[in-house]
């Protein structure tokens, strides 16, 4: 098991969000944008990864949860990228020396982990991202 360092906790427990966490990505940038209630009203915000080369998700059943639900946080031993250091050319080994491991559980929504040389948290805002959810229906 790897060893982790928490970097930022939800504002609000992820029962209380809005609509399910929406995941983005547009070229080495990934966000998980995610919206919760604050006094009855809806708020929005989101975690920005940048220079991001993996992501993958779990859906609740078997993602990791253990330090991870309603935080954001890193894996200082990851051994997802030691397996792509062992898979890469030696070429490559160097630049994953600056990657990190970031994970975080969502309520209801899974586990998210992505690899990508940091991160930014979105400023909260009024309302929620509901505009940003595909118009068709299952």
């Amino acid at each position: 098991m790897s060893r982790i360092k928490r970097h930022y906790e939800l504002p609000v427990c992820s029962t209380d969000s809005v609509t399910d966490p929406i995941v983005w990505c547009f070229g080495k940038t990934a966000t998980i944008f995610f919206d919760y209630f604050v006094s009855g009203e809806p708020r929005r915000s989101g975690i920005r990864f940048v220079e991001t080369i993996a992501l993958r998700t779990y859906n609740e059943r078997f993602g990791q949860i253990a330090g991870n639900y309603d935080h954001l946080t890193e894996y200082l031993d990851s051994p997802w990228l030691s397996e792509l250091e062992r898979r890469s050319d030696r070429l490559y080994r160097d630049e994953l020396a600056s990657y990190r491991h970031f994970g975080i559980y969502l309520d209801s929504a899974g586990s998210f982990e992505v690899l990508a040389k940091g991160f930014e948290i979105l400023p909260e805002e009024p309302g929620s991202w509901e505009s940003l959810r595909l118009t068709t229906t299952d």
